[in-house]
Formats: C-alpha cells, sequence, structure tokens
C-alpha cells in the first residue's frame, strides 16, 4: 500500500500536469517540437539542433524553449 498513489495525490498530478501542456501549446511551434524531441523522441541536444539546423555553439534550441518555458511557468498562480 506505502508504493500506491493517493487519489489526492494523482488528482494533483494529473492537474499539474494539465495546466503544463496548456501552457506547452501556447508556445511556438518550433519550441513545442524541440521539447517533444528532446523529451518524448529521447533525441540529444546536437540531434535536436541539427534537426533544426540550427548551430550546435552557442546557446541550442533546446536550451532556449526550456528558458522560454520556465519562464511561463514562472508566472503562473501556484
Amino acid at each position: 500500500m506505502g508504493n500506491l498513489t493517493s487519489p489526492s495525490s494523482a488528482f494533483v498530478r494529473a492537474e499539474t500536469a494539465g495546466q503544463v501542456d496548456a501552457v506547452i501549446q501556447t508556445m511556438d511551434a518550433i519550441d513545442r517540437e524541440v521539447l517533444a524531441l528532446r523529451h518524448f523522441e529521447h533525441l540529444t541536444n546536437s540531434e535536436t539542433a541539427w534537426c533544426w539546423k540550427c548551430r550546435t555553439g552557442g546557446e541550442r534550441p533546446y536550451v532556449r524553449a526550456l528558458q522560454k518555458l520556465k519562464k511561463i511557468l514562472q508566472v503562473m498562480p501556484d
């Protein structure tokens, strides 16, 4: 029983996931795609950059997308 998720924890997790999904849907298509490539397709930063024909030096598209997501999530109410 100790490893089971409580109904309230499951609700909070589902609510948070819904909010994050809603935020991601407001992002630019390129940023959404970069996040999907990294988190769902499990591509590396270099592979993701290559997919978008970005230079591998300097700021990478994944880092930029994460920074945008973080900025949006910081202004969301708890």
